[in-house]
């Protein structure tokens, strides 16, 4: 019974594992994508966002926020 429970637990550990690891592939994936593609189409406008200074109150506050989690 011990053995079936290790075994369980590892293969529950790891398919968390690789979820998790899908979720950040998918997280980072568009992020490079449209950041590459900003930086070689649109050089302007990547150091527009870059220096994330919104004029509206509300995209400051979201801003604000990102920027404290991370």
């Amino acid at each position: 019974m011990k053995l079936l429970m290790e075994a369980l637990m590892k293969y529950i550990f790891g398919l968390i594992s690789v979820m998790v690891l899908l979720f950040i592939a998918l997280l980072f994936m568009p992020m490079i994508f449209f950041g590459s593609y900003l930086y070689l189409k649109e050089p302007e406008l990547l150091k527009k966002r870059l220096k994330s200074q919104e004029k509206e109150a509300k995209q400051r506050l979201v801003m604000d926020i990102s920027g404290s989690v991370l």
